[in-house]
């Protein structure tokens, strides 16, 4: 499977003098949209069903070019929480309540499987 983008715009107006302002995080998402979209002149998208990865071939303006391997999800691959996780979880709910258990995996940096930060149930 090959899937072909081209997403070559020219920038118009001015940019501003300060391109590091735009570049930071918290700069303005239109302008680094455009900027990205100047210096990139096409993405290739193709499947290595082998490796189990997304291959993404970035050519930039210029002629240089950038491969980049992602891994895919499998079928029925899921986001799930770490086996030691959840077996922490259930020792601590017979001696404590929601709220220290939720207090100790954020304090821990301990997420679920989507990344979210525990919290006490409603």
């Amino acid at each position: 499977m090959r899937h072909q983008v081209n997403v070559t715009r020219p920038i118009t107006g001015n940019c501003g003098s300060s391109i590091c302002s735009v570049c930071r995080p918290g700069g303005l998402r239109s302008a680094q949209k455009r900027i990205v979209r100047t210096i990139i002149q096409e993405v290739i998208a193709d499947i290595d069903a082998d490796a189990g990865q997304i291959v993404l071939l970035i050519y930039w303006m210029g002629g240089i070019h950038t491969e980049l391997r992602l891994l895919r999800r499998r079928r029925g691959q899921h986001n799930t929480t770490a086996s030691d996780i959840i077996d922490a979880v259930r020792q601590l709910v017979l001696i404590a309540n929601d709220d220290l258990i939720a207090g100790l995996l954020n304090r821990n940096k301990l997420t679920t499987g989507h990344g979210n930060a525990g919290r006490a149930s409603a």
